[in-house]
């Protein structure tokens, strides 16, 4: 009866220090945090270990065993974690708590490669990550990853934009001074799930990479790319944690808004090939990971962007080929069949997605106007 007691003592430890590190996190106590959840993993696996050969014990024992692996990952003790849930897959969990631990596997591994193996060299630096069933280890489709690379430039060049004051650009190219700023570099693709990193910087006239060496000299580049970066990331984490408060409170203006959220959708995983779509930048010598996991369906469902022109009227939805646009109209033509094709208006914010989809079958979601005919709401390629 007493190891009962112990056990169930030891366990509400655990829930007490896991309390604490969760504080220290929010706090920005990183190191404190840390040693906290290896604490509340210690405790834990104890209780974890006295269910191991209680194979009927269930859902408590692969519950437990869940609970300890979770608290393991989050004290980045990784292989500890990959044992606690192969102990908990060994038993006879239930079919729920069997993906759960799946997952919990997965989620491990991507933390591991969000990671980064080395100190960035610039501050001007990321690094981006993809796992995913179609996803080896170092290895990965190449129109997968190449999408989400130009489509992460995009997000680049519109946030410079909107942190220089610029008005939303609907026609044209970047200024050059933009431009130079935010010029991307890929770095040597790196053995994780898949992740590579980029730097932002410009060439110069000697042709030489110049991590931001800036137009003008008294322009603090650091300070400008630091914002930037960070707002890139915090703004995908918003959208993941379907914050839309925050979000919009940090892009106030709606063309900037509608932009960033129809690219975080096209960035966002197809659940076929890539689940997790990651951002690691380190900033004083701590890193920052976030994770995209929401599709572009659950994105367009949890980021609402009010528009009083139309919000009260429904919402259509067709699929066909995107091969016809008007720059001078803004519209788009989406073809149905080889005679049959529909004509959408393309608010300011959404031009870049279509440029992303030009001549792919998507799927377009778009709302009817009494005077204005049809616009476009949002635009989804068709895996």
């Amino acid at each position: 009866m007493s190891e009962k007691v112990n056990i169930k003592a030891t366990h509400i430890e655990a829930m007490r220090l896991s309390s604490l590190a969760m504080k220290a996190k929010d706090e920005g106590r990183v190191s404190d945090s840390l040693s906290l959840y290896s604490d509340a993993f210690a405790m834990e696996k104890i209780v974890a270990l006295s269910l191991l050969n209680q194979l009927e014990n269930e859902p408590t024992r692969s519950v437990i065993f869940r609970s300890a692996a979770s608290l393991a990952m989050k004290a980045h003790l990784y292989r500890d974690a990959e044992q606690m849930i192969g102990y908990g897959i060994g038993g006879n969990a239930p079919t729920e708590i069997l993906e759960e631990l799946k997952n919990l596997y997965e989620d491990i591994n991507f933390h591991r490669h969000l990671s980064l193996k080395e100190e960035l060299v610039s501050t001007a630096e990321f690094q981006l990550s993809f796992s995913g069933p179609g996803i080896g280890y170092g290895v990965a489709p190449a129109k997968q990853v190449n999408e989400r690379i130009t489509v992460v430039e995009h997000l680049v060049i519109r946030s410079a934009e909107r942190i220089q004051g610029l008005p939303y650009r609907t026609k044209g190219k970047p200024d050059k001074n933009i431009r130079d700023l935010v010029t991307f570099y890929l770095g040597v693709p790196q053995a994780a799930s898949y992740a590579l990193k980029i730097k932002l910087g410009k060439i110069d006239n000697l042709h030489q990479i110049s991590l931001f060496e800036s137009f003008d000299p008294s322009y603090d580049v650091y300070s400008f790319q630091k914002q930037l970066i960070n707002e890139i990331v915090t703004g995908i984490e918003l959208i993941e944690k379907e914050d839309s408060i925050a979000l919009k409170e940090m892009i106030p203006d709606e063309n900037y808004l509608n932009n960033f959220t129809s690219l975080t959708k096209a960035l966002a995983p197809d659940g076929k090939i890539v689940n997790q779509v990651g951002f690691t930048i380190s900033r004083e010598g701590r890193e920052k990971q976030v994770s995209l996991r929401k599709s572009s369906y659950k994105i367009h469902e949890s980021i609402t962007i009010k528009n009083d022109e139309f919000d009260d009227r429904e919402e259509l939805k067709v699929k066909g080929e995107l091969r016809g646009a008007n720059s001078i109209k803004n519209n788009i033509r989406i073809y149905i069949s080889s005679s049959k094709f529909l004509t959408l208006n393309v608010p300011e914010g959404l031009n870049d997605i279509v440029k992303l989809h030009w001549d792919e079958t998507v799927e377009v979601t778009y709302k009817k106007l009494n005077k204005n005919g049809l616009t476009l709401i949002s635009l989804d390629k068709v895996n």
